[in-house]
């Protein structure tokens, strides 16, 4: 008893001993707990708040506290609590002022907290009306000036408020555009331009041109054609990777040999193709030839194959040569899908293929084929999904086309406008040929060449093809609809495909057609346009 009273007066005395409770030596102060060889006050400490290990979370800008065996924080100087977070309320857009009050999307423009003030900063040419930066010129809801709203059945035109909108604009909506420039609605309304990565975007004769800030445009992608082994030097130009790994330095080719291969006629395109275990005129190294009566086994000259097979006075393993796939001359073949895509190869002497860059292997019913799941619309996803009629593959979903191919929506109750025959939209949404005119091969003219047809539109003349305008298909007027193409003055169904190979190949649309939009395959007999 007189020891124990002993030691507990001493812990009371000062937390100069350091005491803890499992030391009856050593025992932490009055109203401290020993968190690991560690006295803390359970109500006040962050590392340990309210029970031992309980530490309280962090936060930017502020620090965690233990207040009454709670775990909170405070913020730092100009810095307020928010939601459990520390913001400014001077500078912070999503709290402007106070807790929750975010400053309002300008619109043509981005938007500053400038003391505790949302500041609207307008782009090139446009207004500010309040929080608003909007196009005077054309938003109906501030036409000419930001107390002016045009009526329901108005929109905004030079701003003016009018029922209709001027020659060569289209109405979108309640805004007159012109789709020939309009970024918004390229060609048609709501036709947006996206530029890809690297890239800006415009609207130019109611086509979406994108141009490269690096790199060169290559299927809709902004590549490095110094850098790029797919695409080195220029676009689809693919660095061979027979044998090796290819690569590209300063816009030209360059492989980097297997073990056992050589580029010994240094031409690189056609990769390393010298097998110098089995060449009897490069035998272990290029130039090393094996002498008369002589076999090239292992890299060394000899006078026999042992377990090799001699093909042609080279000993070769039939098991994994892609020449001598299984027995002499039983070479392998490239993938279907064409030799860029992937190369041959000859595993346990049977022929297959190994895809190269982000081609995925698919068998199918005509061979072995490498595709590009992203994008394939015969392999779209996985290699059992074949997108339908009319059908591309985005992102490895089939995206049906919402009209005939080359067909243009030049707004409301305008119909399927083909701006190589449409007097009313030649070239493009909007370019009318007026009156007397005509519009052929999406130009205007007086009148229609000879063996053209010639469609009336009341002041101004179509002239067609009916043979292959989709919208004037084996007559005027008569359109062809999404999934459809015009064939011989028919309207036919067709599938997109990745490569020729694709048509026919397990469908019933063997005959392929190329343009500078998409491959599509027909059914047999049609013809393309």
């Amino acid at each position: 008893m007189k020891r124990t009273w002993l030691l507990s007066a001493l812990c009371t005395l000062a937390a100069l001993t350091g005491c803890k409770d499992d030391d009856p030596d050593n025992l932490c102060e009055i109203g401290q707990i020993n968190c690991a060889g560690t006295c803390v006050f359970l109500s006040e400490s962050p590392e340990h708040c309210g029970e031992c290990g309980n530490a309280c979370p962090g936060v930017e800008m502020g620090m965690a506290v233990c207040v009454e065996g709670s775990c909170a924080f405070e913020c730092d100087t100009g810095f307020e609590q928010c939601d459990g977070t520390c913001v400014d309320y001077m500078t912070d857009i999503a709290n402007c002022g106070g807790c929750g009050v975010e400053c309002t999307d300008p619109g043509l423009g981005t938007v500053d907290c400038v003391d505790a003030t949302c500041e609207p900063s307008c782009n090139s040419g446009a207004s500010q009306c309040g929080d608003l930066c909007v196009n005077l010129d054309s938003d109906p809801r501030f036409c000419g000036t930001c107390d002016t709203a045009c009526g329901d059945d108005e929109v905004c035109a030079a701003g003016t408020c009018v029922l209709a909108c001027p020659d060569g604009q289209t109405r979108c909506g309640d805004t007159c555009v012109d789709t020939r420039t309009d970024d918004a609605n390229c060609g048609a309304c709501g036709e947006v331009c996206e530029a890809p990565a690297g890239a800006t975007v415009a609207c130019v004769a109611s086509e979406c041109e994108v141009t490269c800030t690096t790199g060169e445009l290559c299927d809709g992608v902004c590549i490095d054609t110094d850098t790029d082994a797919e695409n080195c030097g220029a676009c689809g130009m693919v660095c061979s990777s027979t044998n090796g790994t290819p690569s590209c330095d300063a816009g030209a080719c360059e492989i980097a040999c297997d073990t056992g291969f050589d580029d010994c006629d240094g031409d690189v395109t056609n990769g390393c193709e010298v097998n110098l275990n089995t060449s009897l005129a490069n035998c272990g190294a290029c130039d090393d030839a094996c002498g008369a009566a002589m076999v090239c086994s292992a890299g060394s000259c000899a006078s026999g194959c042992g377990a090799l097979a001699l093909c042609g006075g080279t000993c070769v393993d039939t098991t994994s040569d892609v020449a001598h796939c299984g027995d002499c001359d039983m070479g392998c073949g490239p993938p279907i899908s064409g030799a860029a895509t992937g190369n041959p190869d000859c595993a346990d002497s049977s022929c297959g293929v190994t895809c190269s860059g982000s081609n995925a292997y698919c068998a199918t019913a005509d061979g072995d084929a490498c595709v590009m799941f992203d994008t394939d619309p015969q392999a779209c996803g996985d290699c059992d999904t074949q997108c339908g009629t009319g059908e591309r593959c985005d992102a490895g979903s089939c995206e049906g086309d919402a009209r005939a191919p080359g067909l243009l929506n030049c707004g409301l109750g305008a119909g399927d406008a083909n701006p190589v025959s449409d007097s009313r939209h030649c070239g493009g949404c909007g370019m009318s040929c007026g009156i007397g005119g005509a519009c052929e091969d999406s130009a205007c003219i007086s009148s229609c060449s000879a063996g053209m047809m010639a469609c009336g539109r009341g002041i101004s003349t179509d002239c067609v093809d009916p043979m292959t305008d989709n919208a004037n298909c084996g007559g005027c007027g008569v359109t062809c609809d999404a999934g459809e193409t015009c064939s011989a003055g028919s309207c036919v169904e067709f599938i997109y495909g990745s490569g020729c190979w694709e048509c026919g190949n397990g469908n019933d649309f063997p005959t392929c057609c190329t343009d500078a939009d998409a491959i599509r395959c027909l059914p047999e007999g049609a013809t393309c346009s």
